[in-house]
This record gives C-alpha cells, structure tokens and sequence, in this order.
C-alpha cells in the first residue's frame, strides 16, 4: 500500500510525498540506483556504498524492490559492501 508522508522542503516549505513508510519512494530509488547491477537490475547486487550510509534504508529499498534481504559488511575505510542474491534468485528464475 502506497501512503504519502509530509516532506520539509529546503526552503522550508511541505510536500507530500509517495511514501511506503519511514523513506519516500524516491528516497528508496535513490539508495537502489547506488547497488543495483548495472548489467540488469534483477542479477545479484555487488557494491559498494559511502561510509555513513542508512543500512536501514538500503535494507527496505533492495526488499522492497527485489525481493531478498542485503548482507553488510563495514570495510576497513568506513564504506559498505552491500550483497544481495537479486530478484531472478529471490523469485526462482
């Protein structure tokens, strides 16, 4: 179920939002467009996202998009290893 969620602009105006819960779609979209395989959006996910980053939210995106759970793991700089099997292997393609 798709909701809206009343975003503070920069200019410190409100906008709604499409929303599937704690982050905006976009904001979800965003996050995918760092992990997902470049080749195809549905292979496995190998990459490597800034220190700092919301696992949280890369979490929901790749879930909610692909349909598998994404593995972390800290590298010794501070960036993120995000894996992930990617939709084909979650759905049984």
């Amino acid at each position: 179920m798709e909701l809206t969620k009343v975003i503070i602009l920069e200019d410190g105006s409100e906008s709604l939002m499409p929303s599937r819960g704690k982050w905006t779609i976009q904001q979800e979209e965003d996050a995918l467009n760092l992990v997902l395989n470049k080749e195809h959006w549905k292979y496995p996910i190998d990459a490597i996202i800034p220190k700092g980053s919301d696992m949280e939210l890369f979490t929901e995106a790749i879930i909610n998009q692909c349909g598998c759970c994404p593995d972390f793991k800290v590298l010794k700089d501070g960036r993120i290893r995000v894996t992930a099997i990617g939709y084909f292997n979650a759905v049984g393609c």
